[in-house]
């Protein structure tokens, strides 16, 4: 390998800088920018391995690059970090700083005792220094475009689970019905659905899985397709839930569950029979002022294999108002954390228990808003109002 004096090392060393950030800044690919990092610094300094890591904590993007150079002194392709050796004999370390934040570090390695000079240390600093920049772009580029993806996935998340749930209210001769779902982030592990039977009955579904986002999403989904799929082959409120439990209990990690309430409104009789699995308990107002908390069911879903459950019946009589909610809306907090709680639900839907369905769901939306104030959604809102006429 040819020896260059300092001199022309610096010469060439603002020669290579310039290069790749003209280069480089044309793409702006990260990975293209870390490979010309490595194939040009051998020529300022040499080394027999080299490695460069660079990261964006902030959006945990991390990516380290090794290689090794050939015999002939030219860098050969490798990015396998197990070739970068600690115990080398000469080893120099560059940090990689941007406006005094450190964003990576370039390391180089010779298997030769002495082989490195305090000029060369100053020259990889200097390099390191000079590509900073241009590193920096690089990773903005990166992190831009992993946004970018996210964002597309997460709107197609968000069309799918818009798909998952009705597109309008059913039509139940003598009952009003309204709904309403706000997911606290782009998508959301809130699920309510209107199923229709023969023989006039109305399948009323509300579940919620814990935790919110993508991830909940996909659990949500697995829930509505195994309740559907069971729902075809039981009519037994409790069986159906026992088995939908099973499945979820097989899927679902250690800390991760879900609560829901399905019941099945025989429209003709109006009469209730409902199941609740550890959900917020579904309240029925009655039109003389009685208030019931439907309550009656089993555990949360996929954390017990082989739990019970138990159904129950209501008679809805005119006047009556079923409201079905997730605990978004009565865990909604306002700037001192107070949360929005069931009893203001209860007392809120009271005073206006003789408005229509929809109008009653705005007004309990409209006092939770008012309740939060700047407060953002902490969870997703869910609020399903059905009415006997």
């Amino acid at each position: 390998m040819t020896i260059l004096s300092d001199d022309t090392k610096l010469r060439l060393l603002l020669e290579i800088s310039s290069q790749i950030r003209s280069k480089v800044e044309k793409t702006l690919n990260l990975d293209a920018t870390l490979e010309m990092v490595l194939e040009t610094v051998g020529r300022v300094v040499p080394y027999d391995i080299a490695r460069v890591h660079v990261s964006a904590n902030d959006q945990g993007l991390d990516r380290t690059l090794v290689r090794r150079a050939a015999q002939d002194g030219a860098p050969s392709s490798s990015d396998a970090p197990e070739i970068y050796d600690p115990s080398a004999v000469s080893q120099l370390e560059a940090p990689i700083t941007f406006r005094d934040r450190v964003i990576g570090s370039l390391s180089l390695q010779f298997r030769e005792p002495g082989k490195y000079s305090e000029t060369d240390s100053e020259i990889l600093n200097f390099f390191a220094s000079e590509v900073s920049s241009t590193i920096e772009k690089a990773l903005l580029h990166e992190q831009l475009l992993i946004k970018e993806k996210i964002e597309g996935e997460l709107e197609f998340a968000r069309q799918v689970q818009l798909s998952l749930l009705p597109a309008q209210v059913p039509l139940a001769e003598g009952f009003d019905i309204a709904s309403v779902s706000m997911p606290a982030e782009r998508v959301g592990g809130d699920y309510y659905d209107f199923i229709e039977f023969p023989h006039q009955n109305l399948g009323l579904v509300i579940a919620d899985v814990v935790g919110k986002g993508m991830s909940a999403a996909l659990i949500m989904a697995s829930f509505r397709a195994f309740l559907r799929a069971q729902i075809r082959n039981d009519y037994a409120i409790a069986t159906i839930f026992r088995k939908v439990n099973n499945l979820l209990k097989e899927g679902l990690e250690d800390n991760r569950f879900v609560t829901a309430v399905y019941g099945v409104l025989d429209v003709p009789n109006r009469v209730l029979t409902y199941c609740n699995a550890g959900h917020n308990p579904p309240v029925l107002l009655h039109a003389d002022g009685a208030v019931d908390r439907l309550t009656r069911g089993g555990l949360i879903m996929g954390v017990f294999r082989g739990a019970e459950y138990k159904e129950s019946r209501k008679q809805l009589k005119p006047g009556d108002v079923l409201i079905l909610y997730t605990d978004g809306l009565i865990e909604a907090q306002d700037q001192l954390d107070r949360e929005y709680g069931a009893e203001r639900l209860i007392q809120t839907a009271q005073a206006k228990r003789t408005a229509s369905a929809t109008e009653l769901g705005d007004w309990i939306l409209s006092d939770v808003a008012s309740h939060r104030g700047e407060t953002p959604l902490r969870d997703d809102l869910t609020l399903v109002v059905v009415k006997a006429l």
